[in-house]
């Protein structure tokens, strides 16, 4: 008679890549126990949709749990990870995320690049509070516009480098974080006064 892994203590992630490996009909007497553990933390659930059936309790699994959602490096530095055999186990991004990522990407890429490009880069704050950009404020903001996207875009690439690095991902990512905040805060309130200057004129 084997002894029962105390599947408490893992981690969602290895609990999803222990179920991966597992046969649907495993007769294993820990393999109930994982189902059970698995199902208490909603990475497995009943229903009667689509999704991963590994045996006759009507267990499946949800498409969106077996992607770890973290880490995101500009909120806290990431711990790398490894299985029961000491083998790092390389981060993974949502699909979801990533999309959201390139999409957001593009766009504000986009939408800066034509301010730029008309000298006219209009930046929203509040209902009440807007600024339109114009000549160094407006060069200011784009480049703000960049280090978020390099943000984004970082979280990206590292979701493929497979590599025990995350922490370089998480330096660059949190450097051109801040640098993004502190032009973002200088183009605008720049813009807002050289419109304040204007206007009085």
């Amino acid at each position: 008679m084997s002894e029962i892994p105390d599947y408490k203590q893992y981690s969602d992630q290895e609990l999803v890549d222990i179920f991966d490996k597992a046969e649907k009909c495993s007769k294993e007497e820990s393999f109930p126990e994982l189902c059970e553990v698995m199902a208490e933390r909603g990475l497995l659930f009943k229903t009667f949709d689509k999704g991963y059936e590994f045996n006759d309790k009507g267990y499946y699994l949800s498409e969106t749990s077996k992607v770890e959602s973290e880490p995101s490096y500009t909120e806290r530095v990431p711990e790398p990870k490894y299985n029961e055999e000491g083998v790092y186990i390389p981060n993974q991004i949502p699909k979801s995320t990533r999309a959201f990522n390139s999409i957001v990407s593009i766009i504000i890429t986009s939408y800066g690049g034509y301010g730029l490009w008309v000298n006219e880069l209009w930046v929203p704050w509040n209902r009440r509070v807007s600024v339109i950009l114009s000549g160094a404020p407006a060069v200011l903001m784009f480049l703000a516009i960049v280090c978020a996207v390099t943000v984004m875009v970082t979280e990206i690439i590292d979701h493929y480098d497979t590599r025990e690095n995350e922490h370089r991902y998480y330096k660059v990512a949190s450097a051109f974080k801040y640098i993004g905040y502190a032009l973002f805060i200088i183009a605008f309130f720049s813009g807002l006064a050289s419109n304040a200057i204007n206007e009085a004129l």
